[in-house]
């Protein structure tokens, strides 16, 4: 293999490598299918983080914000600011 294709190859591989930044999540709303389903596939995610809660419900948020170790909340009035 000559020396271009080699350094091709290189970069081209190099480009193909994943970011290493996290995607970050907020959930809105903590109904069934957020705690069934959404919430355990952002914890097992190695590429994302869940940064915030948006919950309709204080005990629900409460509970799932430390079983997820989710640092920030808002309210429906303060979902701007999640943004």
């Amino acid at each position: 293999m000559s020396q271009r294709n080699k350094t091709k190859k290189r970069s081209l591989s190099k480009s193909l490598e994943p970011e290493k930044r996290k995607i970050r999540y907020a959930v809105v709303g903590l109904g069934y299918i957020a705690q069934i389903a959404v919430l355990p596939a952002f914890a097992s995610a190695k590429n994302s983080e869940l940064a915030a809660l948006v919950p309709n419900n204080r005990v629900k948020l409460e509970k799932l914000s430390r079983k997820y170790n989710v640092p920030r909340s808002y309210s429906y009035e303060d979902y701007d600011a999640c943004l």
